[in-house]
């Protein structure tokens, strides 16, 4: 069910940047482009409600008696107003460390896989770090819970 909400949406975005730029990667043009592009990427498509049910039955199966849901999954999701309202402080970081470390687009160190490797290794990094964070600051006593929620 993933796969098949990922695909519709990938589908939808690949097809309106070939057909603006004729599959010419890496795409030139006004930033303005993109926000078209993104379209089937919108909360209000089929592909993403595939994909959010995929996550909701995903979820739905991991007991709440075993260690990774105790040790993890219930702390970050106890902090998540917190990640979700400091994830951009420490986003625009990460992004541009990688993006110095691996440079930009094709003339990058893995070529066209540069950018792809750059987003799911600054959204993997952000995710992590800031989940680390919200957890310990939620954990200080008396104040934790008000700052993170």
């Amino acid at each position: 069910m993933f796969a098949a909400g990922f695909a519709v949406c990938s589908a939808g975005f690949l097809a309106g940047v070939w057909k603006d730029c004729g599959g010419v990667f890496p795409v030139e043009g006004p930033v303005g482009l993109a926000a078209i592009w993104e379209v089937p990427w919108l909360n209000d498509g089929a592909g993403i409600a595939l994909m959010t049910t995929a996550w909701v039955l995903l979820f739905r199966k991991i007991g709440s008696g075993g260690r990774f849901y105790e040790r993890i999954l219930l702390p970050v999701s106890k902090a998540s107003y917190g990640m979700y309202l400091c994830h951009m402080l420490l986003l625009a970081s990460v992004s541009a460390w990688l993006r110095t470390a691996l440079g930009t687009g094709t003339d990058g160190i893995l070529g066209i896989w540069t950018t792809p490797v750059e987003i799911l290794g600054a959204a993997a990094l952000s995710f992590a770090g800031v989940a680390v964070f919200s957890v310990l600051v939620q954990r200080i006593p008396k104040v934790g819970r008000w700052i993170i929620g």
